[in-house]
């Protein structure tokens, strides 16, 4: 509210001195006409602007809270479920493999492709994302999952949980491929690599 009031104040700010530039404009001169007239269009330009910006995001709403004091997240849907470097990836992978044969599942969690066989604890490590999952289009079997390593993938709690997936999966039965952003240009590799495993 203070925003619209004060972008409100800038606009009748302006407005005033314009309108007194021209009521008082024998005792001010050309001079004082000039920046009284110039004082009042940049009011009306920035109250302007900034009630422009307020209704623009007026669609924002507060922050929501619950009846104890509590915060209610917001959520949003996202406009692509890959990165840009994922995106790219996943249209030369589609040029890599037969599409005929295999199907390209992207940004698939283990749980989707590894049954935990022993109940003594919670399937929590398993609610990790690989990057892509390469099944069988006949039978939807997991064939290979593949991860494609951005610089997060070098600190620390990332590796940890790069050794884990790993770990998992061999465990699992499954083979991971890892491509660094650089290695993904390379096309042949990146083919030769794959093929290896299909």
């Amino acid at each position: 509210m203070k925003k619209i009031f004060s972008s409100l104040l800038l606009i009748i700010l302006g407005i005033v001195s314009i309108i007194t530039a021209f009521i008082v404009i024998d005792s001010l001169g050309s001079i004082g006409l000039t920046i009284f007239l110039i004082i009042g269009l940049l009011l009306l330009i920035v109250g302007g602007i900034e009630l422009f910006n307020f209704s623009r995001n007026k669609k924002q709403k507060l922050p929501e809270f619950t009846e104890d004091g509590k915060l209610i997240p917001k959520y949003a849907k996202k406009s692509c479920i890959l990165s840009k470097p994922e995106r790219i990836f996943y249209e030369q992978l589609k040029n890599i493999i037969d599409t005929r044969v295999y199907d390209i599942f992207p940004q698939i969690a283990l749980v989707s492709v590894i049954d935990k066989l022993t109940l003594a604890s919670y399937r929590n490590e398993l609610f990790r994302i690989a990057d892509f999952c390469i099944v069988d289009k006949r039978t939807s079997e997991p064939l290979l999952l593949i991860e494609l390593n951005d610089a997060s993938h070098y600190k620390s709690e990332r590796k940890a949980r790069d050794e884990k997936v790993k770990d998992l999966c061999a465990r699992a039965g499954i083979d991971i491929v890892t491509f660094s952003l650089e290695e993904a240009t390379d096309t042949h590799f990146v083919s030769k690599t794959i093929r290896a495993y299909l």
